[in-house]
């Protein structure tokens, strides 16, 4: 299940009514539906520790399993623009000096920074100093990502520029926050449907990364080599082993490519849904599984001979 946290019912009214929702039993909890799958909408309220406890309580009640945290910041970046909408990929406390957490790309959408601050932050000395790291401030975003990184649960940040975080732009936040709600809504309805996908189980996750089915369009080839090569029929351990081969050669060339395209297929609209792009595997694990599949590959070459173990760098070059 997906859930879309704003601090605010006002930055959640213009979604709300976008999607229909309805109201659920928990309090500022609301749902919704596309393509059959629920959706769960949730207004935490302002602050780091309202909005770590109802992202809590969606993951270890609700059973959700990717959250989207949208709504309002303040800019530190000159050039970005009243209503200018961004994708946070490094969030940090600034209260803390925590780590920076790093986050999944939205698709189609800039790439910045945030630091997310206890209070309103309308001090100009702590505002130059937070400008040398991030771009955006927020009251929420480091408590979603925080928990769900503990949780293991997908997440998105999403925010618009009401105003640029100084003394005298305070009232600039609620006379732009329709602007930027309006724009957040259709950001994130656009993509949601897409969505549903992220929620594949980790069989499904893995098999769509690798697609280990298209070694099977390679196997008549390797077993005409290995009939060649045998002037004859090859034992049936030596079948196993070229399979073992082609398995593992396939695994780290496929997860390799899709690491190496990671950043430009979160741009594009045809493949932003991808395993890595879409957050569902971890550029880690895909690594682990490149590793994997290189060692099972050299494995297999060792084991039909030595000639094969010197030549099986060609093919990886």
């Amino acid at each position: 299940m997906i859930a879309i946290i704003f601090a605010t019912y006002e930055e959640a009214q213009l979604f709300l009514l976008k999607v229909n929702a309805t109201s659920e039993d928990e309090k500022n909890l609301y749902c919704f539906f596309i393509k059959g799958e629920k959706f769960l909408v949730a207004v935490s309220g302002m602050g780091l520790r309202a909005a770590e406890e109802r992202c809590r309580l969606l993951i270890e009640h609700y059973g959700v399993k990717t959250i989207i945290n949208a709504g309002a910041a303040g800019a530190l970046n000159e050039s970005y623009s009243i209503g200018d909408c961004f994708t946070v990929v490094n969030v940090i406390n600034a209260e803390e000096k925590s780590c920076a957490i790093n986050i999944e790309s939205w698709p189609l959408l800039e790439e910045s920074r945030l630091a997310s601050i206890s209070e309103g932050l309308f001090d100009d000395s702590k505002r130059r100093e937070l400008s040398f790291s991030v771009q955006l401030v927020d009251m929420e975003g480091f408590a979603v990502a925080a928990v769900c990184k503990e949780k293991n649960a997908g997440c998105y940040i999403i925010k618009g520029v009401t105003d640029h975080a100084s003394d005298g732009e305070k009232k600039l936040l609620k006379k732009n926050l329709p602007i930027v709600s309006e724009k957040l809504a259709s950001i994130i309805y656009e993509r949601l449907g897409e969505l549903i996908e992220t929620q594949d189980n980790i069989i499904q996750r893995w098999h769509k990364l690798t697609r280990l089915e298209h070694t099977l369009f390679s196997l008549p080839l390797l077993f005409a080599g290995a009939w060649l090569g045998a002037h004859g029929e090859p034992k049936f351990n030596e079948l196993m082993l070229i399979i073992l081969v082609g398995v593992g050669a396939r695994t780290f060339g496929m997860t390799l490519n899709r690491i190496l395209d990671k950043d430009l297929d979160a741009k594009n609209p045809r493949t932003w849904r991808r395993e890595l792009p879409a957050g569902k595997v971890s550029t880690k694990s895909a690594m682990f599984a490149a590793l994997f599949g290189l060692i099972a590959y050299f494995a297999g070459c060792a084991a039909l001979g030595n000639l094969c173990l010197k030549l099986s760098i060609v093919p990886i070059i």
